[in-house]
Parts: C-alpha cells; structure tokens; sequence
C-alpha cells in the first residue's frame, strides 16, 4: 500500500523525493562519515543505466541513489580538506597575517565588520600559504575598502564554543559559514594597507548601486526606518538596534528582517504590476523579470532565502510561460536540489530550514485549507473580500507558522502563540513598506520627484509600525517558553502538524489527537524527583542554578555587567530559555559585587522572582541601587540570610554556612570584607 501511495505521488512531484532522498545523505555524513561508499555510488549508477524506466524497483534504486549522492556531496563539502591546513592549527602561533577584504559593513555603533581572506600566514620562520577566512571588527576609523590588500600584525582567535546549554554556537556557526578564525583590532593593533585590485564591471556595477541604496535611505528616512529598509531591501541588519531586534523576536515577526523569499515575492510583484500598466504579454515580462531576479540575487550577496525564493519563482514562470503544469513541491524541491548541490553545508543552518519549512507549509497546508475554506464560506462579494483580504492570508500565516513551529522549539525552546495573528496584519505592512521603498529609490535618482516626501511619509509609517510592535512585545501572549524538546515531543509534534494540514482526514484527525495527548501528557510524574546543580560558564563572576526534588529552584548569581556587557542576556537567559523557566522561587546575591549580581539587572525583567537573598552588607553603587529599585518596584520579598540558617525545601535541607552577623557589618566595606562577607 505505502509502495503504491509513493509510486502515485513520484509521478506528480519527483523533484520534491529526489531532493528530499538528498537532504538525507547530507544528514547522514554529518552524523556518521565513512569511508568508501564512492563505489556503492557508482554501482547504483551503472544500475540505473540498464534498468527499464517503468520497472518496478527504479523508484527505490532512484531514491537510493539519490542518498548517496547527497552523502558523497555531503562528505566533500564537509571532510575534504588539505593534508595540512591553517585552520587545523593553533591560530596563536601566527604573528603576521597578510591576505586581501573582501567584504566592509559598518554597524550602530561606528564599528565596521569586515571578511578578510588570508592567503600568507607567517610563523616564526616559517611562511605558509593557505585560504582563511576571517570576522575583523574595527571601532578605529580604519579605512577598509573591498580588495584592497593588508598585512595585520595580530595573533587571530577561535570562536567561542556554546560553553553552556542553549547558548549559541558562534564558532559552529561561523564554520558552517567557511569562516574559521576572528579578531577584533584597537587602536594600538597594527594594520599595513596595499593596493587596491580593480574591480570588474559587474563588482562594480552592484557596488555602486549598493552604495546609491544606502546613501539614498539615510538621507530620506529617519535613521530608525533607514535601518529597517536596509534589513529588508539589502539584507543588512546590523544597523537595526538589539532593541527592535528583540521586540521582532519577542512578538514572531523576527522573520520578516530577514530578506527572503516574501521580499523576493513583494519585488517580483511590483514589477509585474507595473509591466501590467503597459499591456505587455507574459513573455515579455518574465524576460524582463529573470534578469532582474538576478540583479536582485547579486546585490544580496546571493543569500539562500533569495536564491531558493529566484530559483521557485523562475521556475514558476517559466512553466507559465511553455504552459506547463505547476506543481508548488515540484518546484520546492527543484529549489533545495539546485541550492543542495552547489553548497550541501546550508542544509545544516537554521536559516535554510526555516525558509523551506515556511514554504512547504504554505504549499503544503493551502492545497488542503483552500478547498475547505471555499466549501464553508458563502458565496457573496462581501466573502470574496474576506476569503482574499482576511481569511486567506490567514490561513497562510498558519500554515507558514506551524510549519516552522518545531524548528522554533528545537533551536529557541519556545512555541509562538501570538505570531500567527500578529502576521496577518504585520506582512500587509511589510509589503507596503518593501514597495514605498522601491518607488523610493526610483524618486530619489529623478530631482524633479517628490523623494523627500515620500521619505517623510515612509518614515512616519515605519515609526508607527516599531512603535506598535514594541508594544505587542510587552505583552505576555507571543510565546511559551517550554524548553528544548526531546526527540520524542518534536516528533509527537511533527504528525500534530501534518494532523492539521490534513484535517479533512479521518485518519489524521486520530494520529492528531493522539499526539496532542503525548504532548499534553505529565510524562514527569513518572520521573524520579532530584537535586539537580547546573554551574554556569558565564565568564569573570559566578552563576549556579539549582533545581529542588519539589520543584522549586534558585539561581545564585548572575555573572558580570559592564561597558554594554551582561552576563544575565548573554550566559543565563539563554539557558534559562533552554530549561524552559521563566520562574525562580529564589534568587541569591552571594555579594555585592558586580560580577556576581550583574546579570541580575537583565534577569530581573525577565523573570517572574518569589524572593531575592541577599547579605546585610551595604554598598552605594548604582548597580546594587538599581537591582534593589526594581525589585521594590516589582513588589519582591527581600530576605537576608547568614551563618545558622536552615531552609527545608521538600526533602532538601539547605544549610547557611557563612557569614556570621559580625561580618556583614563593617563600618567601610571595601573589596576584601564584602566578598569575605559572601553567602
């Protein structure tokens, strides 16, 4: 039966098995590389060129084949590497470095990040040659330009590893990314310029017309819609300030600064709508779309959203336009094997499989939801306008949402509850700025347009737009922060999913149900209770959480603050998030010293605390004044804890070894007694 069902569905979408069977070899050599299966390869090939299309077994031998594919891609992509390399060496022996730029961004705080490939690196003696990959972040005013040459006279470092659970991974990240090594220059570190290589015509072409972009919305707009235009018409985000960042985050709509196939979609159909005014036929306007497309592509540095989005939307066109049928999956999976094949490695990035989730959610869930949604609704021209303005952009936003919902969990242990009908009136505004902005640009490049009015209305739409997502994000019905899964509950959650994309089944509405209840069920009631002690890596300072057998938790400490640093955002938020807690029973300040209750400063809007401990010790920084402020302001206990305490917290005894009541008060308390008077 299930042989029959994937024979039916091959002959429809057979892109989307063959991209899906290579997805899974790309999987298989990231978690079990071995060697030789080259000639399993070569055997499944030389199988495929004797057997008959219409047998029976060339499906399964496809697929197969199709496996192997993607895992020897997989394996080269990830494994192939020269017998010695600078990136398996210790980047600390290296004093000079020598290479060229090849990409200059500039960030909110006057800073500029730049890529730099290293071609010599020098070693006491010893001179290699080599291609790495480096992150630079400059705050000096240095004048960086695209392929200009320079030596730096700096020992380069790794990325920091995800020292604690749930943090984030730069240096996985930045390897999967082809980017091994980083460094950050001062004043006093030295840099010796080159010359600068020529451009070629098309280099130049999309760096000036970069620069035109931004120059153009910095001088029209505000600097907060400035950078709002040059996340979602550039791809540049890191003029947005962490603020809005995290309200976007907060509220379920971080997706929309991430340029992607829906700024792909808002372009192409600006475009056709103005071809349209023209009354050009549609050969005409895909020959003038494809090349822009490309355009497009090119000036984003070609990021996979962008491409995946070009190629489905190329793809669609073109079927349109030889009068073929388009099936979306088809297309879909057209998409990941072309993207797949040049770089295997995006398949392991979260940003890869967020996009393609969201879209396999809206062609997916839509082929089902459509027919239902036309089959309950009466027919008038009142429900027309509803079916296309309200309820079938609706049913995308949740089709979208739910797809990318386990993913949402795995990476960030939250589900979005908010986000579905915070979309459906956020991407309609999204849409109107990506457009205001285009015709913008085009206002902007003709003295005789009105640009600086239009810049003052775009500006006022996208003040409003910050402002009212700012506000929604302060409001405790976006997410549910429920931890990191385990594997069982993403894939409890996965048929919950596919139960609701296919509700109209009888079968599906069981597994549904089903599911639900694995999910919902209080599978810890089974667990054996314990005292769990997790101590956190949060750099200089101190931060221990404790779980209690009664359910009941403290966290001692919070890490450091200081200079636009803490460590409560940075080392325990994260982790916090990843156990799912977004409620401590006590919170400890062992003293007050700001590397220890630093992190409480963030934590404290974060958290629902039942109790702050702290010593009687007294200092006067702002900082200790600042925690105190809003912990009266949010209306927590304040106790005080010293030597001969004893708290019974279920079968728990926790015992106050230190300090004694003589120690907390010492007339002029300095560094030493105030961490002698530590709990």
């Amino acid at each position: 039966m299930f042989y029959n069902l994937l024979i039916r569905y091959w002959h429809i979408t057979p892109l989307w098995f063959l991209s899906v069977a290579f997805s899974i070899g790309i999987i298989v050599a990231y978690v079990l590389p071995l060697p030789g299966t080259v000639i399993i390869l070569l055997l499944l090939f030389t199988t495929l060129l004797f057997l008959p299309a219409h047998n029976r077994y060339a499906l399964p031998v496809w697929l197969i084949f199709f496996v192997f594919a993607g895992y020897e891609r997989g394996i080269m992509a990830l494994y192939t590497q020269e017998p010695e390399t600078a990136v398996q060496m210790d980047p600390a022996d290296f004093k000079h470095i020598t290479g060229r730029v090849l990409e200059v961004t500039s960030a909110n705080d006057n800073s500029k990040r730049i890529i730099f490939l290293a071609d010599t690196l020098l070693r006491d003696n010893d001179t290699l040659n080599c291609r790495v990959l480096l992150r630079i972040t400059d705050k000096t005013g240095r004048n960086w330009q695209r392929m200009r040459r320079a030596v730096l006279f700096k020992k380069p470092q790794r990325f920091p590893l995800a020292s604690n659970p749930g943090m984030f991974d730069a240096r996985y990240y930045y390897a999967m990314h082809n980017v091994e090594w980083r460094m950050k220059l001062g004043r006093k570190d030295s840099v010796a310029f080159g010359v600068t290589s020529e451009l070629s015509l098309p280099e130049r072409v999309l760096e000036k017309s970069r620069l035109y972009v931004a120059r153009q919305l910095k001088a029209l707009l505000t600097p907060r819609a400035s950078a709002l235009l040059h996340a979602l018409l550039l791809g540049q985000k890191q003029y947005l300030n962490r603020e809005t960042v995290r309200d976007f985050q907060q509220t379920g709509i971080v997706h929309v600064l991430a340029i992607s196939g829906l700024h792909v979609g808002f372009i192409v159909a600006i475009l056709f709508g103005i071809l349209s005014l023209f009354g050009l036929p549609l050969r005409y306007k895909v020959l003038f779309v494809l090349p822009a497309l490309l355009f497009f592509d090119a000036l984003v540095d070609f990021k996979t959203p962008v491409v995946r989005a070009s190629v489905m939307i190329a793809l669609y066109l073109l079927a349109r336009l030889f009068r073929r049928p388009v099936k979306p999956l088809q297309v879909l999976g057209a998409a990941a094997l072309v993207i797949l094949m040049i770089d295997p490695v995006e398949l392991l990035l979260p940003g890869f499989q967020f996009s393609f989730a969201a879209v396999f959610g809206l062609v997916y869930g839509l082929q089902y939801w459509t027919p239902l949604l036309k089959k309950y609704i009466i027919p008038g021209k009142t429900h027309r306008f509803l079916v296309n303005y309200f309820y079938q952009p609706a049913l995308a936003s949740l089709a979208a949402v739910l797809a990318t919902t386990p993913l949402t969990w795995y990476y960030y242990g939250v589900i979005q509850i908010g986000a579905v009908l915070f979309n459906i009136f956020i991407i309609p505004f999204i849409a109107l700025i990506v457009g205001l902005g285009i015709i913008l640009l085009f206002f902007g490049a003709v003295p005789l347009l009105p640009a600086k009015g239009l810049g003052f209305i775009l500006s006022r739409i996208i003040e409003e737009l910050l402002n009212g997502v700012s506000f929604m994000a302060r409001l405790p019905v976006f997410q549910w922060h429920v931890g990191v899964p385990k594997v069982w509950q993403l894939v409890a959650m996965v048929l919950l999913i596919l139960s609701l994309y296919n509700v109209h089944r009888v079968r599906f509405r069981i597994i549904g149900l089903w599911s639900l209840l694995l999910l919902l069920f209080p599978y810890t009631l089974f667990e054996k209770p314990l005292l769990k002690v997790t101590v956190l890596d949060v750099g200089q300072g101190d931060a221990c959480y404790i779980e209690f057998p009664d359910g009941r938790n403290m966290l001692v400490d919070g890490g450091d603050a200081g200079f636009g640093f803490n460590a409560g955002e940075w080392y325990v938020a994260p982790f916090l998030r990843y156990k799912g807690v977004t409620h401590l029973t006590y919170m400890v300040i062992s003293h007050p010293h700001a590397d220890h209750m630093g992190g409480f400063d963030y934590l404290l809007d974060k958290m629902r605390v039942d109790t702050l401990v702290l010593n009687e010790l007294v200092v006067g920084t702002s900082l200790y004044q600042r925690i105190l402020d809003k912990v009266k302001q949010n209306g927590i206990p304040l106790v005080h804890w010293q030597r001969g305490d004893i708290r019974k917290l279920g079968p728990v005894h926790l015992y106050v070894l230190h300090p004694p009541d003589a120690w907390e008060h010492v007339p002029d308390a300095h560094g030493k007694e105030i961490n002698n008077s530590s709990i």
